[in-house]
């Protein structure tokens, strides 16, 4: 699977152009329940992290949002991303996992 070169890349490249050949899709998948499966990887902070494919599209770009405005969307938690306070709601973290843990 495709390691995108940053967060935006990997929005602009692969989420962006499925929410718009699936605009009614609220996830990735276009599904409901979990589902682990990677939708895909991307590097930051020096490190490779994995975006599961129920994931919803809302935070990941209102994060996009909050990096074209100058700010971090993300806080490490342990082995994932959490968004900041500011942009959080539940669940706060966005399905982005360290790859390779």
């Amino acid at each position: 699977m495709k390691i995108y070169d940053s967060f935006v890349d990997l929005i602009d490249k692969a989420v962006l152009p499925l929410k718009k050949e699936n605009p009614d899709w609220q996830r990735l998948d276009g599904g409901v329940g979990g589902n682990r499966s990677p939708f895909a990887y991307f590097r930051h902070n020096e490190k490779v992290w994995r975006v599961n494919s129920d994931t919803r599209f809302a935070p990941l770009l209102k994060a996009k949002h909050a990096i074209d405005s100058g700010q971090n969307p993300f806080k490490p938690v342990k082995n994932r991303l959490e968004l900041i306070p500011e942009l959080a709601s539940k669940p706060k973290h966005i399905y982005v996992y360290l790859y390779g843990v």
